[in-house]
């Protein structure tokens, strides 16, 4: 397949042979057979076009139509007209070039170029509004512009590529012209004297360089400092008021005119970028400081909550398109032996995580030892009360089930640490960072098997003992339940007393399911443990319902009550939570969506531990409930939600939900 410019070099010869830059696409296709006859021997590559030829170009000027080459008018899908845009914008930009050259000639306009371009290809720009987006445009095709100026100045013809950096010096000559004339310079400096008291040597320097050399100043427009904006702002300023409250203007005051609007705007522009780029240095060096804290790894969601010591969210200069172009050009690895600025890790949730790769080492540290010290406390209260309870389960007696059990609960309690958990990626980190001394060697020894080049045990990397805490589960239990004799009898008294024990069948399967469960804090804190089936163990056992007294019982009560007051007495907290995501959560990607209410979710429990709320006894009422959701609500996090009250709403309910996990 050849490539499409060659077709567009094939148009521009014919449309110069013609003279004229619209033809029928049969002139084309006559005139293309005729260009191959002479030319194949010198481009066989063109061949391709021998056979068919009507039906390829087809083909190619619909592409060449999209980059801006040409405008196509069709009879259905039919092609029966070709009209050569670049032949217009190449009349356009010769004649800024005369233009430079004789900067005494006014600017261009369709009348004096004689251009009969049809009027569906030139773009109309309000040079007050409109200016802007053509300026920020980086891509695309030229077009031809026609720029419509304020307070009834004649527009001129420009095309895109025109703007900025090579139309500003042609404006610049123009307004050289005014000042050459002595009684103007002097009149202008005058005038501006007044505004710039105190800094007349700038401001000679400046109308000096006007007068001597244009294209001098022209970085004093485009990358302008605090005293060359506001002196391009006042100069083009003072012109136009010169000028505008005349009724009969000669054309090069209209021209003078024209010049001043041009660099005023063009200077705000380049002024206001400027500005937005200091801002966004200033947002990314935010971000880059960030990512050097402790968890070291973060989500997308947690990089857009990111702020400044005076809580502005970096999100305010920084889109979130541009972070993720950062993100995504860090994370770009040079081969597939090294590492990557940035390192992305996906974890067993599905959910990506960037961290800078000199802290994978420290992270995984910092993750390991808390995973290791929280396990061991949540494992040894979990078979305390199991064991309690008369019974057992595999991962107390088995290896395989026990490692099964750590690794579950790393994964679903620790998933950042769990995916940081690859001896490639250890091994290269601890290769390519500074972080390569002893500390490193150490962490990675006690993570990763470096003759096999695979990961250890999970039970090892914690350094977890199975049977040391089955024996420290032991000693938290009454005396008479260690000693094997006097268990058996108790049991037997037990049985006789209060009944064989129901839900022995839940017991069996729990045995068989525990290397798969996830240990919960609240639960594995209980004294009074709850049968798998549901009901308290104490009513369990006796037959007889819990006292109403009780903790718990009155916990249950509060949170009843508070489910009642909130969703009526046959409400559905699901169901609710679920209507209520469909009002907040903007987003249409079901994974994006999935992802931010993870996010929202995530942030409700970190709160809600940090302020203690589950460790209490009783639960909060409604209007505390409130309280602790408006608070959270003024998160930077939820910046992007609009729907506030619906998100406060989700946030009460939430809480309340987690509230009715605690027994």
């Amino acid at each position: 397949m050849i490539d499409r410019n060659e077709v567009a070099k094939i148009l521009s010869v014919c449309v110069r042979k013609l003279q004229h830059p619209r033809l029928t696409f049969h002139q084309f296709s006559a005139f293309t057979q005729r260009y191959l006859e002479r030319y194949l021997e010198e481009q066989p590559h063109l061949g391709e076009l021998r056979d068919n030829t009507a039906q390829k170009l087809h083909g190619y000027l619909g592409r060449l139509e999209e980059d801006g080459v040409c405008t196509l008018v069709r009879n259905g899908e039919a092609i029966t007209e070709i009209i050569y845009t670049h032949y217009y914008i190449a009349i356009v930009e010769k004649a800024y070039e005369k233009l430079h050259q004789r900067p005494d000639l006014l600017f261009p306009t369709e009348e004096s170029l004689g251009l009969d371009a049809p009027e569906h290809i030139i773009v109309p720009v309000d040079i007050t509004g409109d200016l802007v987006t053509w300026l920020e445009r980086s891509e695309g095709p030229p077009r031809l512009l026609r720029l419509i100026f304020p307070d009834n100045v004649p527009g001129i013809i420009v095309t895109s590529n025109l703007l900025g950096r090579r139309i500003i010096p042609t404006a610049l000559q123009r307004i050289r012209l005014y000042f050459r004339s002595e009684r103007n310079a002097n009149y202008m400096h005058t005038k501006l004297r007044v505004v710039f008291r105190g800094r007349e040597m700038a401001l000679r320097e400046l109308i000096n360089g006007i007068l001597t050399n244009p294209d001098s100043v022209l970085s004093s427009v485009l990358e302008p400092d605090e005293f060359s904006f506001y002196f391009w702002a006042q100069l083009t300023n003072m012109l136009v008021k010169e000028f505008q409250q005349k009724k009969e203007r000669l054309p090069e005051e209209e021209a003078v005119l024209q010049a001043s609007h041009l660099v005023g705007y063009h200077a705000v522009f380049y002024k206001g970028r400027q500005q937005r780029n200091r801002d966004e240095e200033l947002a990314r060096k935010i971000l880059e400081r960030h990512l050097n804290r402790p968890p070291y790894a973060f989500s997308i969601s947690e990089i857009y909550s990111f702020s400044d010591d005076k809580g502005v969210p970096i999100t305010k200069n920084l889109s979130h398109e541009r972070i993720q172009t950062y993100l995504k050009e860090h994370a770009q690895r040079e081969s597939e032996d090294s590492l990557s600025e940035i390192v992305r890790v996906r974890t067993h949730q599905n959910k990506d995580y960037y961290i800078r790769k000199e802290f994978v080492i420290p992270a995984v540290s910092s993750g390991v030892n808390q995973a290791a010290e929280e396990f061991k406390r949540l494992i040894v209260q979990h078979w305390t009360a199991v064991l309690r309870e008369d019974n057992k389960m595999r991962a107390m007696s088995e290896d395989d089930a026990f490692e099964r059990l750590l690794e579950t609960n790393l994964k679903a309690r620790y998933p950042v640490t769990a995916a940081l958990l690859n001896p490639g990626l250890l091994l290269l980190a601890e290769r390519e960072t500074a972080d390569g001394g002893s500390n490193a060697r150490a962490v990675i020894n006690r993570v990763v098997d470096r003759k096999a080049t695979e990961l250890r045990p999970i039970a090892e990397i914690l350094q977890l003992d199975r049977k040391q805490l089955y024996e420290d589960a032991r000693l938290m239990l009454p005396f008479w339940q260690v000693v094997p004799g006097l268990a058996a009898v108790v049991r037997v008294i037990k049985r006789f007393l209060f009944g064989a024990p129901e839900g022995r069948a839940e017991h069996r399967q729990e045995k068989a399911a525990d290397s798969a469960m996830v240990l919960n804090a609240d639960d594995t804190a209980r004294t009074q443990a709850t049968a798998p089936g549901g009901a308290n163990v104490s009513e369990e056992r006796s037959g007889r319902p819990a006292a109403s007294g009780t903790p718990s019982v009155r916990y249950q009560k509060a949170i009843r009550d508070l489910k009642r007051e909130y969703l009526g007495p046959d409400g559905d907290i699901d169901a609710a939570l679920t209507q209520l995501i469909e009002r907040w959560n903007p987003l249409l990607d079901p994974t994006a969506k999935h992802n931010l209410v993870e996010d929202v979710n995530a942030l409700v429990r970190d709160f809600l531990r940090r302020m203690r709320v589950l460790n209490r006894n009783m639960p909060p009422d409604k209007s505390r409930l409130r309280s602790l959701a408006e608070q959270l609500a003024k998160n930077d996090a939820f910046s992007e939600i609009k729907r506030r009250q619906e998100l406060q709403r989700y946030l009460e309910l939430y809480m309340l939900k987690l509230l009715s996990r605690k027994r």
